[in-house]
């Protein structure tokens, strides 16, 4: 979730070797979303532009081709009008992820039901380091 404040390292109680700082991402096929900072995104929060949650959901859609979601980690195949609404790559399996406290690892999609927890700094969930 988005939030107008800045955190700490403290602040990441869920462990910083198991938070998501960014994640791997192709842009939609108009390239209009996924750069690194292009604008306030389709929710007019970021979403798409500069934030993606494990699992997003569109508040206000940006057209009438992407339907609300739940938008999850997983191969999207090839870019289209909606697929930068979700982390994926072009890679075969999975995508790259970077942590709270600097590492940066490939993860399968396999993981999928890891994310939303993966994507909260103090949700409390316990994650298998076999992810």
């Amino acid at each position: 979730m988005l939030s107008d404040r800045s955190r700490a390292l403290l602040d990441i109680r869920d462990g910083t070797s198991s938070t998501l700082l960014l994640g791997e991402s192709v842009p939609d096929s108009k390239l209009q979303y996924l750069w690194w900072y292009a604008g306030t995104g389709a929710d007019f929060n970021g979403l798409g532009d500069s934030t993606l949650g494990g699992a997003e959901s569109l508040l206000k859609t940006p057209t009438n081709y992407c339907p609300p979601g739940p938008y999850s980690f997983g191969d999207a195949g090839k870019p289209g009008l909606c697929t930068g609404f979700q982390f994926w790559s072009l890679h075969a399996g999975g995508a790259n992820f970077a942590f709270a406290d600097g590492h940066i690892e490939f993860i399968k999609y396999a993981a999928k039901p890891l994310m939303p927890a993966l994507a909260t700094a103090n949700g409390g969930e316990v994650i298998s380091d076999d992810f």
